[in-house]
């Protein structure tokens, strides 16, 4: 009767566990793809969703699978820390109801952090998420480039700017789409890096090549410039380290993924010179040479960031509330334009008078505005524990081998995209790249971990 009832709990645990790791997937299959005008634009909406998706998440896994399998370990602790250091400032805010509004994305993502390091134990869970971010890249991308010329399935055109292209997908601004699909282009590299040859091996090769050409040219017809440079940042960290750890990775990843990514680059730079070069058959939404040297965006930001600055000056260790950023920014920026050595700011206040800030533009300035240089500080001893943990193995585990190597520095080298794209953006406010973020995040924890 034992032996029986042991037999009949296994399957019940297995069907649980794959059942609790589909509930999982949910959020990242349907978030960055939701658009509903009726109910609010994408970012709006699609930050309910995810909630609602990650709440109904959590309660089957925990319906399912009761006992809890997290094994506490620095990355855990690192991001209690940060959670703890922003709910600190939601309680510390002057204005409690805008500060806990605008937390209840990252609350949510941080609890969808620890719902995937459940589920990512072994290594095909994590090529299942892979898979699953490649496609949800390439519907995005496939909406976007339709969308750049002139075919817009879903009827939503939220942004017609002059200098910016109708490249919104499903995200609701070109600046989004770039900033999704950026680290995506580095994920795709993971499902390359396989030790299996023949056909089969080559077909996937050639599907993730154009995948990548597909992700590169939507980004290009989307105007954005700061993914390039973090695609550029990640392309410089791949090559120090390989350089430093020695012949046998360099081999691995040059044998899995420098044909694709030579493939995929070639294909891009074409397509780049196809857009710049006045071309009769094409009806190009906007000027791509324009937008990528306009100084409008670089006057703007300016001005955020010096704003924001004047409140990191007043309130330098705890800040000034999470959120509230855009709710002081006028009053701010009225009181610093007004003194003489902030003089040349007022042009570019009066240009920016009709456009609402919403963010710095800069991830690091508006978490120390916001959370005071005690939060940045977190944020940014959260991010490097997790960089070193996965770069550890990577240099010190002779054992582990070429390929495994490969996918944790491809996973390190995404979340560096992101990273760098937040010097001139807001990715982690974004709900589509603050989820893929964390996924991220995630994935370098139980990487380090598998290895």
């Amino acid at each position: 009767m034992i032996s029986h009832a042991a037999g009949e709990s296994r399957p019940s645990a297995a069907f649980g566990r794959r059942s609790a790791f589909l509930a999982a997937m949910v959020p990242l299959a349907i978030g960055p793809l939701f658009v509903s005008g009726v109910i609010a634009a994408p970012p709006t909406a699609q930050k309910h969703l995810i909630a609602l998706a990650v709440i109904a998440a959590w309660t089957w896994r925990l319906a399912l699978v009761r006992r809890a399998s997290i094994a506490v370990r620095g990355c855990e602790i690192w991001v209690g820390v940060y959670a703890a250091f922003l709910l600190l400032s939601v309680i510390l805010s002057p204005e409690r109801g805008i500060s806990l509004r605008a937390a209840f994305l990252p609350l949510i993502l941080i609890g969808y952090y620890f719902l995937l390091v459940e589920t990512l134990s072994h290594l095909p869970a994590q090529r299942r998420i892979v898979s699953l971010v490649l496609v949800v890249g390439v519907v995005v991308s496939l909406l976007g480039v339709l969308q750049y010329l002139g075919i817009d399935p879903l009827r939503y055109v939220e942004e017609r700017a002059t200098e910016k292209a109708v490249v919104l997908s499903t995200l609701g601004n070109p600046n989004y789409v770039a900033s999704f699909l950026g680290p995506i282009c580095l994920l795709a590299g993971i499902l390359a890096v396989d030790e299996r040859r023949g056909a089969a091996a080559t077909t996937k090769r050639v599907l993730l090549a154009a995948t990548l050409f597909l992700m590169l040219g939507c980004i290009v017809m989307a105007g954005a410039r700061g993914v390039w440079l973090g695609l550029t940042t990640a392309a410089g960290f791949l090559i120090v380290v390989l350089a430093l750890r020695g012949r046998n990775i360099v081999s691995a990843m040059w044998k899995y993924l420098g044909r694709v990514w030579m493939a995929a680059l070639a294909l891009a730079l074409v397509l780049t010179g196809f857009l710049l070069v006045p071309n009769p058959l094409l009806k190009s939404r906007f000027d791509l040479a324009r937008r990528l040297t306009s100084s409008r965006e670089i006057h703007t930001r300016l001005l955020y960031w010096a704003v924001a600055a004047e409140m990191i000056r007043d309130r330098p260790l705890l800040g000034i509330g999470y959120g509230r950023f855009s709710t002081t920014f006028w009053h701010r920026a009225a009181e610093m334009t007004q003194r003489p050595e902030n003089a040349p700011y007022r042009e570019y206040l009066m240009r920016t008078q009709t456009l609402p800030p919403g963010e710095a533009h800069n991830e690091y300035i508006e978490t120390a505005a916001e959370m005071g240089l005690i939060g940045l500080a977190a944020f940014l001893g959260m991010v490097c524990w997790f960089v070193l943990s996965a770069l550890r193995p990577v240099f010190t585990r002779d054992s582990v081998s070429g390929p495994r190597r490969a996918r944790i520095l491809l996973l390190v080298a995404a979340l560096i995209v992101i990273l760098v794209d937040s010097l001139f953006s807001f990715p982690l406010q974004l709900p589509a790249s603050g989820l893929l973020f964390w996924t991220l995040l995630a994935m370098i924890r139980s990487s380090a971990v598998v290895l």
